[in-house]
């Protein structure tokens, strides 16, 4: 039915124009901004193709899903608008950018070797043996645990490069290791043949351009507008080709298939909703930290071998928690993430804790940002490299307190 689409739109359309009309096209415009064009792709896959079956569309599942989407999506909106006048104090920024800087760099040099071969290999051949299991031989577990603490890290590269873009533009050595330091996921996805880390890298950059673009001068505003358009051109043209590739001589247009991509988030939920109301796999397939049990995915695989669609698609990261999760704790999930944001940013308690709160953000916006489609973090590593960079970015008050005593002691 059209009325649950247009709910998607409204209820996406208010935010955008009242976050735009405030805060102009900012960061955290720019992410409503990928939500809201979600919701008009949905209405006319739904409506003017013969792809989805409209008559699935629940209000019940419409409702629940925007309530959940609110509760991951405002808090990043809502920082996210006030991140251009947040401050770090000089001990503070001095040792987490060498420490950025110098997981990064090693997690970049261990991967490397792995990058080389896939394109001595060719990306289409390696993309083959990726999916047959046969592209990489097994690796030492030590060096695997060392690549870690970078790839991390890397997510929070991208606010550093930008910080010190506005407030210290003078410092190019530190703005150039930060941009290669930024540069972590997408290597890791190269040794797997793939591109995600790419197009999440790039989310991630137009976001924080777009966050402190009013504070960079003239020239070097021009300069990074321009890099960001040559990247854009050039992933929209690799873009293209693989599209065009896969989905040429098929039953519908390739216009037709690009925007069923942009639109299934919000129609397959309404497919899902009945069937995953209840717990599948209990968190293992999405955190798997947890737990590694093969019994742990039973009931997924039951619930899974009964449906008439397949489950391999995309519903938004809420989607993602929700056929792992079930109704009830998928939306304790979502209050759980609302909550902590509540408590950690407009509380008191945190205010000496600036590194951790930048962190937590930076790794909630990567996620949030590029689960539009899916949960892009759902692996073993992932789940295990989160919790380390929090935990590391506890201390960093330790320490920034032990480097200015041994400064006042010299």
């Amino acid at each position: 039915m059209v009325v649950e689409i247009i709910l998607y739109i409204v209820c996406f359309l208010i935010p955008l124009l009242f976050n735009y009309k405030f805060y102009g096209f900012n960061g955290s415009t720019f992410l409503l901004f990928i939500y809201f064009i979600g919701t008009l792709c949905a209405l006319y896959v739904a409506f003017f193709t013969t792809m989805f079956d409209s008559d699935r569309l629940s209000i019940y599942a419409v409702t629940y899903h925007l309530v959940c989407l609110f509760l991951l999506l405002f808090p990043i909106v809502n920082f996210g608008n006030k991140l251009k006048g947040y401050r770090l104090d000089d001990a503070t920024l001095k040792v987490f950018t060498f420490v950025i800087i110098f997981f990064s760099f090693m997690s970049l040099f261990l991967y490397l070797p792995d990058v080389i071969e896939v394109f001595k290999m060719g990306l289409s051949q390696a993309r083959v043996a990726f999916y047959m299991g046969t592209l990489k031989a097994e690796s030492d577990g030590l060096l695997e645990y060392l690549k870690l603490p970078g790839k991390g890290l890397s997510l929070v590269a991208p606010f550093f490069l930008f910080y010190y873009i506005v407030n210290y533009p003078e410092k190019k050595l530190l703005i150039y290791l930060l941009l290669i330091s930024s540069m972590v996921d997408v290597l890791f996805t190269l040794t797997n043949a793939g591109r995600g880390g790419l197009i999440r890298w790039a989310f991630v950059m137009i976001y924080f351009y777009l966050t402190f673009k009013n504070e960079i001068n003239s020239k070097l505003k021009k300069y990074i507008t321009s890099s960001l358009t040559i990247l854009g051109v050039a992933f929209f043209s690799i873009f293209m080709i693989t599209t065009v590739g896969r989905f040429s001589d098929r039953e519908h247009s390739i216009l037709d298939y690009i925007l069923s991509y942009a639109g299934q988030p919000y129609i397959y939920f309404s497919y899902q909703f009945f069937d995953f109301f209840d717990i599948t796999s209990y968190g293992t397939r999405i955190f798997k930290i947890f737990s590694s049990d093969v019994d742990d995915t039973y009931y997924l695989d039951m619930v899974t071998g009964q449906l008439d669609y397949g489950t391999n698609t995309f519903s938004t990261l809420a989607g993602d928690f929700y056929k792992d999760l079930g109704f009830y704790f998928t939306f304790l999930l979502c209050l759980f993430h609302f909550i902590l944001y509540l408590f950690v940013y407009k509380t008191n308690v945190f205010n000496r804790l600036k590194v951790f709160k930048i962190t937590l953000f930076s790794i909630m916006l990567c996620i949030v940002l590029n689960g539009y489609f899916y949960y892009q973090y759902s692996s073993a590593s992932d789940t295990k490299i989160f919790l380390l960079v929090l935990f590391f970015s506890l201390f960093i008050p330790v320490f920034e307190k032990t480097i200015v005593n041994m400064q006042k002691r010299n």
